[in-house]
């Protein structure tokens, strides 16, 4: 963390609830460790899909 402050945000342009979901209080720890896991089987996708083309590249 940075001992830096936020910029203030200019009056009207957000609503207060806006303002805590953007600031994470939308999500709880739950739905974190779900987008974390979506990552990462997504990742996993990746890595297996570029494996596949590699492999079927060298085979040729």
């Amino acid at each position: 963390m940075t001992d830096r402050s936020a910029p203030p945000i200019p009056a009207g342009v957000l609503t207060e609830e806006q303002i805590e979901a953007i600031s994470g209080g939308g999500c709880t720890l739950q739905e974190y460790i779900s987008a974390l896991n979506q990552l990462r089987a997504g990742y996993d996708s990746l890595v297996d899909f570029t494996s596949y083309v590699i492999e079927r590249v060298v085979a040729k």
